[in-house]
């Protein structure tokens, strides 16, 4: 069996060259119609909650039930933060909906991580 030292090590080794990424959304309202506007804020942070420095691109899609991806759009966050709007076409159907936000780097790791 390894040390500890050695163990700890190797798993700051392993989360050092994988990071894993934290993304919260943070919107304006609980519910929304077709044709509303959904404004939310962006926290891209690493797992002890530290903003992730540099640009990078998000993408956000609306889901349905059936988990059908019905309106998609990619943003950009910086330095951690970003605020942004998501438009709901008049025509959407009513029903109940899911965010889902994703960046690149955490698709590598499957969707149950985001």
């Amino acid at each position: 069996m390894a040390p500890p030292e050695q163990i700890i090590k190797k798993f700051n080794d392993y989360q050092q060259r994988y990071p894993q990424a934290r993304l919260t959304l943070l919107t304006n309202q609980p519910m929304y119609s077709p044709g509303d506007t959904i404004y939310f804020s962006t926290w891209f942070t690493r797992e002890d909650l530290s903003p992730i420095s540099g640009q990078h691109v998000i993408s956000l899609e609306l889901r349905d039930e059936s988990d059908v991806n019905r309106v998609a759009i990619r943003f950009k966050v910086a330095d951690g933060k970003s605020y942004n709007q998501l438009v709901l076409p008049a025509t959407l159907t009513p029903g109940i909906y899911v965010l889902v936000a994703y960046s690149d780097w955490m698709k590598n790791f499957g969707e149950s991580w985001y």
